[in-house]
């Protein structure tokens, strides 16, 4: 794919690829982050689908008072703590695109640029 960069014709070759490492693709940074976005969308549909169909009905979490502190103390179950300190209930291309990817912030943080700068 030809850059911009190669519309200059009077600097060698080397020099054309050290100008293209700092030039950004602007429309694949606000593809990815709309993916990302969707992403977002669709964890939080899934989360909440599970809570309604699967921890709710089967919650067994337990309130009591407790005297020595003078306040209302709750006791998880398992499926709500399940649900919420592990991965479980997590859809797996989430994982691998934003908490497993090392270039999330830097991707975000160009895309709030490009807006910034529009």
């Amino acid at each position: 794919m030809k850059s911009p960069v190669y519309l200059i014709k009077n600097i060698s070759f080397d020099v054309q690829q050290i100008i293209q490492k700092f030039l950004i693709n602007k429309w694949a940074i606000i593809a990815i982050n709309n993916y990302f976005d969707s992403l977002f969308y669709f964890k939080n549909l899934y989360q909440s689908f599970v809570i309604n169909n699967y921890i709710e009905p089967r919650c067994r979490c337990i309130r009591y008072y407790n005297s020595f502190a003078g306040r209302w103390k709750t006791r998880e179950c398992y499926l709500c703590d399940e649900f919420e300190c592990s991965d479980k209930y997590i859809p797996t291309n989430f994982i691998e695109c934003i908490e497993d990817n090392s270039q999330y912030e830097k991707i975000c943080l160009q895309c709030k640029n490009l807006k910034l700068n529009k």
